[in-house]
């Protein structure tokens, strides 16, 4: 038997490293330092972020938007047909009036007639036509053009003397047709002038900015209002997007008053000492992203079901999100958080068993050599992302395992070589943070066999390796059964096969912090962790 859990080694934050000392700096700012701030301009802004655009301006044009940031950037400036940004995550029309099906395979679209793009033309069906077939064309290489290309047999302008209607036409039924339409809108004129390589001038679409500025030395993005957004107009003239990539750097802007706001990157241990802070002001909300542990299903070890339960069993998520997330995360039990329409809390859970998980190891062929020795059952190599905090947390599972015998040699690395790795399956673990969970059809790109990368499409995003025909048969039917309800009950059993057969270790959903200056109001926090809310925010007087 390996020695009882000796929690306060695991729990604690450590003492000894650059983190401790950065953090540790940070918390002396926030308690002693000058309650005077140097100010950002009244008519902006200054949000910090952790990283540029990835190759920006190209990836602000919503067709070739593929990391967070980008999607965030890219939707304030591209308004979309349809969207989920409000607190339910309901789809809601934006720039369409209307979309309603003729036959499970065909969907009408009309657009807002006063829906308007920043230079002050009407947004028509034939820039949504536009759009959608540029996503279509294999010249175009768009993020996103697979998808569309699978799933839209056609498109055709509808005869309607104000240009409004569009029919879309699938190859097979889609019950995730209306949220496909979360995609911004391109205007054809841009399209036909400058094709797959729009230029600054050219970045502007329906939505409550457009661009006006990218600087890559700089690490800026300035967006400024758009006067005629359908919606209206922002109640702040320009938002300044900075990148710092250190989070107590960024932390320290905030409290220099060389910054207005930072959503998320912010260690939750920091939250009562910023809180406190004279001049900040804090805001949480909850979220639909998961934090999970993924397996290599490829590997020999990890194949097995019973090596991934002992696994879960072996990790005490509920105490670490008290130490580590100070009670601001809730447990997750697959992909969708609690409130989420399919959620269905009722399928299997792994509590906090370190006993059990030693048992289901030994069953397994991997007997502790030692009992209390040194020796390991075996090793697995496990990666993580080398953010300060995210390492903090890795650790802390790492020792778990430990204890119930596993080996565990931790790489934290940095963000592209770490997603490259988990693109070509060069891991046996990792932690790592989904997107918005909105549709439950993600279950689909997750974990339907299909989706397994290969070396021709390392995009494909079932990166732990999973295949099961039964998640392959509910996956398929969830993506073609039309109606909420009918649905539900699929994905109830997505759940439970979840549940059963552990494709990933899902950790918690943890919430959405804000923090901004006194100053900045009306930001709303979303569970998508979108920046909507500055459509809406301003500084009082």
């Amino acid at each position: 038997m390996a020695a009882p859990l000796d929690r306060s080694r695991w729990l604690a934050a450590p003492t000894n490293n650059a983190s401790a000392r950065a953090g540790i700096l940070a918390l002396l700012v926030l308690a002693g330092a000058s309650c005077g701030r140097r100010g950002t301009p009244r008519d902006a802004v200054v949000v910090l972020v952790e990283s540029t655009p990835s190759q920006a301006p190209h990836s602000l044009d919503p067709r070739f938007t593929g990391v967070s940031l980008d999607i965030k950037l890219s939707r304030l400036v591209f308004g979309a047909l349809v969207s989920e940004d409000q607190p339910s995550l309901e789809p809601k029309f934006d720039l369409a009036e209307r979309v309603t099906p003729v036959d499970p395979r065909t969907w009408d679209v009309v657009v807002r007639k006063d829906a308007r793009f920043a230079d002050g033309t009407p947004v028509t069906a034939r820039d949504v036509y536009a759009t959608f077939r540029s996503l279509m064309d294999e010249d175009t290489k768009a993020t996103t053009q697979r998808a569309f290309q699978q799933r839209i047999a056609g498109l055709r302008l509808l005869p309607d003397p104000d240009g409004l209607r569009i029919r879309f036409h699938l190859k097979e039924p889609l019950a995730t047709f209306v949220t496909d339409l979360d995609m911004g809108i391109v205007p054809a004129a841009s399209i036909e002038r400058w094709g797959a390589n729009l230029p600054i001038a050219g970045l502007f679409g329906a939505g409550p900015f457009r661009v006006d500025s990218v600087d890559l030395d700089a690490m800026t993005v300035v967006l400024v209002r758009n006067p005629v957004y359908v919606l209206g107009p922002a109640r702040v003239e320009r938002v300044v997007v900075r990148t710092i990539r250190d989070d107590n750097s960024r932390l320290l802007a905030l409290v220099g008053g060389s910054a207005d706001l930072m959503q998320g990157g912010l260690a939750p241990q920091l939250l009562p000492a910023v809180a406190a802070r004279s001049g900040l002001a804090v805001h949480t909300g909850p979220s639909a992203l998961l934090t999970y542990l993924g397996f290599n299903h490829d590997d020999p070890i990890l194949k097995h079901v019973e090596v991934r339960r002992a696994i879960a069993l072996a990790i005490d998520r509920a105490a670490i999100i008290r130490s580590k997330f100070k009670g601001r995360a809730v447990l997750a039990t697959g992909l969708m958080a609690p409130g989420h329409w399919a959620y269905d809390a009722e399928v299997r859970r792994y509590g906090f068993d370190p006993a059990e998980a030693r048992r289901l190891l030994d069953a397994s062929g991997y007997p502790d050599p030692d009992g209390d020795g040194p020796k390991k059952r075996f090793t697995l190599v496990y990666k993580s992302s080398n953010n300060r905090f995210r390492v903090t947390i890795s650790r802390a599972i790492a020792y778990q395992l430990e204890r119930v015998g596993i080996g565990i040699d931790l790489r934290a690395l940095e963000g592209q070589t770490y997603l490259n790795d988990l693109k070509a399956g060069n891991f046996q673990l990792f932690t790592y943070q989904s997107g918005e969970i909105i549709e439950p059809d993600m279950a689909y790109a997750y974990y339907h066999s299909s989706r397994v990368p290969t070396a021709e499409r390392r995009d494909l995003t079932n990166r732990v390796r999973y295949r099961n025909p039964e998640m392959d048969r509910l996956t398929e039917l969830g993506r073609r059964t039309i109606g909420r309800e009918a649905r539900i009950g699929i994905y109830r059993d997505v759940q439970l096969l979840m549940g059963e057969d552990l494709p990933i270790v899902p950790l918690w959903h943890e919430d959405n912090i804000l923090v901004t200056r006194e100053d900045v109001k009306g930001y709303e926090v979303y569970p998508n962790a979108r920046y909507a809310g500055l459509a809406r925010t301003f500084k009082s007087d």
